[in-house]
């Protein structure tokens, strides 16, 4: 029969370790993080990939049935957003170019009383967007 015994000091090393291991871990996590918004890897760029949005204007977007886009749009802080006058439509938006392959990763919020959403694969064929 086989009693490991394990000492104090064991023990501690074992949890200093794990502890180190986990540290390691998260620093990785956070340096991915820290990548900046609305940016593309060297192997995405590579893989051919396009940003709708690239952080800073709203080049490549326009109103829906409209060339300008609509003048509640705006970019602040990195982020696309609308600010609407009470009780009147911010507009809806859409792409100047159509994307048939693509993956959509996006944050969305809005503020408490709003009934909005996303709408992907759109026309224009339409009165309204939806």
């Amino acid at each position: 029969m086989n009693c490991d015994v394990l000492s104090a000091g064991s023990v501690t090393t074992g949890l200093f370790r794990l502890l180190a291991g986990v540290l390691f871990a998260l620093s990785l996590d956070v340096a991915a993080c820290a990548q900046e918004q609305n940016t593309l890897s060297p192997q995405e760029k590579e893989a051919g990939w396009l940003l709708l949005f690239d952080g800073q204007t709203t080049a490549g977007w326009r109103g829906y049935k409209s060339a300008p886009m609509p003048a509640s749009w705006r970019v602040e802080n990195g982020s696309l957003l609308s600010r609407r006058e009470k009780g009147k439509s911010s507009g809806d938006i859409v792409t100047v170019e159509q994307y048939a392959d693509f993956e959509l990763t996006l944050e969305w919020k809005m503020t408490r009383g709003n009934n909005s959403g996303v709408i992907y694969r759109a026309t224009e064929e339409t009165a309204n967007v939806w």
